[in-house]
């Protein structure tokens, strides 16, 4: 009886009917204590263990399962990756966002350029880019008066 003397004393102090109240109230009171402090170490997170990720290969790229934002997840390989449709007013067809932004920290800013692109998209306008090639007009234009100067036109 050496392993439950405070369970043997209880319920001896019950069958007697003297002091059980208060024996029952104090065994009560210690297993409340040591179930909310196992609650509290259950809930707060370890600083020696940190939150683990599970990750997933979507994209071509391996993501977190879960977005940080709304349309950003986080990369294993580091940084974020977008992805986003919205609807093209030129087209009206969807249009999809889908990046991966290695350099960009913060899940913040990863969500601000998202938004960027996506009001580019719903506002119609075409950026013009530079054309790298020449237009054939005026590169027919050189190639003629460089044939001219070395004397090949027949």
């Amino acid at each position: 009886m050496e392993t439950n003397d405070v369970s043997a004393t209880t319920m001896d102090a019950s069958a007697e009917g003297k002091e059980s109240a208060p024996a029952l109230a104090r065994t009560q009171q210690t297993l409340d204590v040591a179930l909310v402090k196992r609650r509290a170490s259950a809930q707060e997170p370890s600083t020696s263990r940190a939150k683990r990720t599970e990750w997933v290969e979507r994209w071509r790229d391996v993501i977190a399962t879960e977005p940080e934002l709304p349309g950003v997840w986080r990369r294993q390989a580091g940084g974020f990756h977008v992805h986003a449709r919205t609807l093209d007013p030129r087209t009206g067809k969807m249009r999809e966002v889908n990046w991966a932004l290695p350099n960009v920290t913060k899940a913040r800013d990863a969500f601000a350029w998202l938004q960027a692109e996506l009001e580019k998209i719903r506002a119609g306008t075409v950026a013009s880019q530079p054309s790298v090639s020449p237009q054939f007009r005026n590169y027919a234009n050189d190639v003629f008066q460089r044939k001219l100067d070395l004397g090949k036109v027949r």
